[in-house]
C-alpha cells in the first residue's frame, strides 16, 4: 500500500493547487464515461499486477506492494458498475430496464463463455477436467463475474416498477444486508471484502447534485474532509500492514478509496490519452484473460538476472494478455451484434 499511499498524496497535492488556482472559478469535470474509462483501464492493469506480482517478488522485492492492488480496484470496478447502472435508471428511467437482461448482461456473459471454452480445453488437455470444477471455477478469477451478475440480477429486482428512487434505495441496501449475510456466513470473503462501493455508488447517483454543489461551494472544506479521511485511513492501514498487524485495514481501504476517487475525478478529471482509452475498453476481457496467462507463463524464466526477468515477464504477460483481451473485445461484440 506504500505506492498507493504515494499516489493519492500526490493526487490530493494536485488538487489543492487546481482548487488555490481556480478559485470561485471552480468547475468540476463530469463523473462520466470518458473521464472514467481511462480508470477502468489502470483498475485492471493493477488486478492483473495483482495476480502477477506475488510469482515475481522473490526475485524483486519493489514487487511485493503491486500483490495488495486487487482489492481495491476491484472496490473501484463495483463503484463504476453501480454508478453506471444508478446512473442510467436516473437519467432514462424505467425504460432502462426494458429488455435489460439482454443488452446488460450479454455483455458480461459472452466473453466470460468464449474463456470458459479456451479454459476447460486447456484442462481436457491435461487430464483435470471435472464437472465440479467447471461449475464452481469455470475460468480463473470467475467469482468476480459471478458477482457482477448477482448484483446485476439484484439491482434489476429492486428498481424494477419503482415509482420512486427512495424505495429502490431501501430496496438494494436490504439486498446488500442479505448478500453480506450470505456471503460471509459461507466465508466467501472474495465476494464481499470489495463489495460495498457498489451499493453505496448506486445511492450516491441520486444525491449527486447536492455533493457537487457542497463541493462548489466549499472546496477546501470538501478537499480537507476527503483529505483527512485519505490520512486516517493510509495511516491506520500502513500502520496495521507494517508495523502491529492491526485487523481490519482491508475492508476500509476497499470502501473508502473509491470515495477519493469520485472526488479526485471530480476536481482533476480522468486521465485521458489514447493508450488508457484503448486499456479502458477492454477492461472487462483484460480481467477475464489474464488470470490464464498467468496460470500458464507466470513461472517462465526469460533471462539469468532476477530483476531483469521480472520486467521482461510483466510486459511480456502483459502484451499478450492485452492482445488476447483486444481480441475477445472484438469477437464478444461481434456476437452481441
Amino acid at each position: 500500500m506504500i505506492y498507493i499511499t504515494i499516489l493519492f498524496l500526490s493526487l490530493f497535492l494536485a488538487a489543492w493547487w487546481r482548487l488555490s488556482l481556480a478559485g470561485k472559478s471552480l468547475n468540476l469535470h463530469p463523473f462520466d464515461l470518458n473521464e472514467t474509462l481511462p480508470l477502468r483501464g489502470i483498475l485492471a492493469v493493477c488486478v492483473f499486477l495483482t495476480h502477477l506480482c506475488p510469482h515475481l517478488e522473490k526475485e524483486s522485492s519493489w514487487l511485493e506492494d503491486p500483490g495488495l492492488w486487487g482489492p481495491p480496484s476491484v472496490a473501484c470496478f463495483f463503484l463504476l458498475a453501480g454508478y453506471g447502472l444508478a446512473y442510467s435508471v436516473k437519467t432514462k428511467g424505467q425504460s432502462y430496464l426494458d429488455d435489460f437482461f439482454r443488452k446488460r448482461l450479454s455483455r458480461l456473459v459472452w466473453p466470460f463463455a468464449v474463456m470458459t471454452v479456451v479454459y476447460q480445453s486447456y484442462r481436457i488437455i491435461c487430464g483435470t477436467f471435472s464437472w465440479h470444477s467447471l461449475l464452481l471455477e469455470p475460468s480463473p478469477l470467475s467469482w468476480f463475474i459471478y458477482a457482477l451478475i448477482i448484483w446485476y440480477v439484484g439491482f434489476y429486482i429492486c428498481f424494477r416498477g419503482v415509482k420512486g428512487y427512495q424505495v429502490g434505495i431501501i430496496r438494494i441496501w436490504l439486498f446488500t444486508a442479505i448478500y453480506m449475510l450470505w456471503t460471509v456466513s459461507q466465508d466467501m470473503g472474495y465476494y464481499w471484502i470489495s463489495i460495498l462501493p457498489m451499493p453505496m455508488a448506486i445511492t450516491y447517483v441520486f444525491y449527486e447534485e447536492k455533493a457537487k454543489k457542497y463541493i462548489l461551494q466549499h472546496p477546501f472544506m470538501s478537499l480537507l474532509l476527503v483529505g483527512g479521511m485519505f490520512v486516517m485511513v493510509m495511516g491506520y492501514t500502513l500502520y496495521g500492514i507494517y508495523v502491529h498487524h492491526l485487523p481490519g485495514w482491508g475492508p476500509i481501504v476497499y470502501t473508502t478509496l473509491p470515495i477519493w476517487v469520485v472526488f479526485l475525478t471530480y476536481v482533476l478529471g480522468g486521465a485521458r490519452n489514447a493508450i488508457t482509452n484503448f486499456l479502458g475498453h477492454i477492461s472487462y476481457e483484460i480481467y477475464i484473460v489474464h488470470g490464464f496467462v498467468v496460470m500458464l507463463l507466470a513461472d517462465i524464466i526469460l533471462v539469468s538476472n532476477p530483476h531483469l526477468n521480472a520486467i521482461f515477464v510483466i510486459l511480456l504477460l502483459f502484451a499478450i494478455t492485452t492482445v488476447s483481451a483486444w481480441a475477445l473485445n472484438l469477437l464478444s461484440r461481434r456476437i452481441t451484434c
